[in-house]
């Protein structure tokens, strides 16, 4: 038996395709009618067939408008990525009570990494206060984290709020410098959009949990209604 090898010429012909609508009669109308004028020019005639060749792809229904996907393709990254962690700015007054790192632990040494890049004049920032003494307090802010640092700061050098924080640092602690703190993670919201706040304070609840500084930390007046809404 012989075996024959067919071999498809290749097709280059250049076809339109465009979304189906109301007036794709109208369009194969036009084309055929005015076709000529491109068919007649020796530049582009080899490229063209003798005829308007259409292809006509779904047209965008009512579920695609309302509810588009939000994946995107992967677009190459800056030439230098900033590195993930959190990380001081090196220019404000609030630099020298931040810890550099990539990593943190919780009081049974469990270590979490940090998934995102933080530093000082980060927003929407989940964050870490802690001492020598394993007590630590984790907060939230929508604000600059520095701003959020320095209000916790004057707070426990003037003793004026009633916080478990300032407490803490008015009975066991009379020298500032035991005063540190990180961000462990820097919220953003997809584009479909949500509530900002209402994510910023889950995330905070979720990580009291896995730092457990309810029970062995500061956090023992958090409130926990954020996880129902």
């Amino acid at each position: 038996m012989i075996n024959s090898t067919h071999r498809r010429k290749e097709d280059t012909t250049i076809r339109l395709i465009t979304d189906f609508h109301n007036g794709h009669h109208s369009i194969r109308k036009y084309l055929r009618k005015h076709w000529y004028l491109l068919y007649n020019n020796p530049s582009i005639q080899q490229y063209i067939s003798h005829h308007p060749q259409i292809g006509f792809r779904r047209a965008p229904n009512l579920r695609d408008k309302l509810c588009p996907s939000f994946l995107q393709l992967e677009s190459p990254g800056p030439l230098f990525p900033k590195p993930k962690g959190f990380y001081t700015c090196t220019k404000c007054s609030t630099c020298k009570l931040g810890l550099n790192r990539s990593t943190t632990t919780n009081i049974n040494g469990k270590e979490f990494i940090i998934q995102d890049f933080i530093n000082c004049e980060s927003t929407n920032v989940v964050y870490l206060i802690f001492r020598p003494c394993q007590k630590a307090y984790i907060g939230s802010t929508i604000r600059p984290l520095k701003i959020r640092i320095q209000k916790h700061y004057r707070n426990v050098l003037k003793l004026e709020a009633k916080a478990p924080l300032v407490e803490h640092f008015q009975e066991f602690h009379s020298n500032e410098r035991t005063f540190t703190f990180c961000g462990l993670q820097r919220i953003t919201l997809s584009p479909r959009g949500g509530n900002l706040h209402l994510r910023l304070r889950q995330e905070e609840s979720r990580m009291i949990i896995n730092y457990d500084t309810v029970n062995t930390g500061l956090n023992k007046d958090h409130e926990w209604h954020y996880w129902l809404l």
